[in-house]
């Protein structure tokens, strides 16, 4: 949230230990931010995180015991959050009610408040007048809890966001993923929202939204079979119980649409037959 305090090693003992251990400690170094010291290793070794987790270890551990009688100087690295905080920048803040830790979302509710100010190790920064957090985050996920409440009274505005109307449903999907027969994507667009109510009526903890329709939408445009990709993009994310499966099924069926599907598919397939050459 804050950031990292790293030892900072003398350029004599840098010289002394192996090119890739250099190239690490310079790229930290180098940079002006704690963006995250696994993504610095990642780039600067071309290793997974979990090998970069596991070098960065090692490398603060070698760090500490190889001081050759020297005294060990440490540099603070602020976060992405206080370089945004401190410069004025637009900072998003994604599924914090996620977070198990609540002293983490403490941290910043004085950073929050309209005069605000973060306690660094270093220093105290005041919040830049054209510093704004947007905090988003998904209502009926698995997992999520309410938003901590000193946290919620601090934000300004506040939107809920459901599903679009269809019409502009159909008009994301198109402009996204360049499917443009409108009559099958009124189906897909009118089957999506009778999964994502039935879902929610019969306490089922997947969701049914934009993100499913786009990849439904262009696995169908790849030329995927509708009813089939239905289930792989659409179904599967919401539930792979198989009594909740038969509950969305039947809601489509009751809907007519699933013969609504079948009927625009042989069209859909008509059309390219048609213009094939």
């Amino acid at each position: 949230i804050i950031g990292a305090i790293l030892p900072v090693i003398s350029s004599e003992r840098l010289e002394k230990m192996e090119p890739a251990e250099q190239a690490v400690w310079k790229a930290l170094y180098e940079s002006d931010g704690f963006q995250s010291i696994s993504e610095i290793l990642m780039d600067a070794l071309g290793i997974s995180q979990e090998q970069a987790a596991l070098k960065m270890k090692q490398l603060l551990k070698r760090a500490a015991e190889n001081t050759d009688g020297e005294a060990i100087e440490y540099r603070f690295y602020p976060s992405e959050i206080v370089r945004a905080y401190q410069k004025g920048y637009l900072l998003e803040i994604q599924e914090p009610n996620v977070i198990r830790d609540a002293a983490v979302l403490m941290a910043l509710n004085s950073a929050l408040e309209l005069d605000g100010s973060i306690n660094l190790p270093t220093e105290i920064i005041r919040r830049h007048p054209d510093f704004i957090a947007v905090i988003t985050t998904n209502r009926s996920y698995a997992g999520t809890r309410p938003l901590n409440e000193a946290l919620r009274d601090r934000v300004q505005h506040t939107e809920k966001m459901d599903l679009p109307t269809k019409e502009i449903m159909i008009e994301r999907v198109m402009a996204k993923t360049g499917f443009q027969d409108g009559k099958m994507l009124g189906i897909l667009t009118d089957m999506i929202m009778v999964l994502d109510q039935t879902a929610r009526a019969n306490a089922i903890k997947g969701v049914a939204g934009m993100r499913s329709f786009f990849y439904w939408a262009d696995a169908i445009a790849g030329g995927a079979s509708a009813k089939e990709s239905l289930y792989h993009k659409v179904i599967y994310k919401i539930t792979t119980d198989s009594e909740e499966i038969k509950l969305l099924e039947e809601a489509l069926k009751n809907h007519g649409l699933f013969a609504s599907l079948e009927e625009a598919e042989i069209e859909l397939k008509k059309n390219e037959n048609l213009t094939t050459p």
